[in-house]
């Protein structure tokens, strides 16, 4: 058995990216970060749970 202390990051493959976007802000309240400097997939980072 073991504990985890914390996650770095998450990677999730979705089929309607626009939708997962509204989704993710919306319900989950995760802010997206470096859209104008990234043009790959969003990232959506939530910094509430950092120690």
């Amino acid at each position: 058995m073991f504990n985890v202390n914390h996650i770095d990051h998450v990677v999730i493959t979705v089929s309607n990216l626009e939708e997962s976007i509204t989704w993710y802000e919306n319900v989950l309240g995760l802010n997206r970060q470096y859209q104008d400097e990234w043009e790959g997939p969003p990232i959506l980072r939530d910094f509430s749970m950092r120690s």
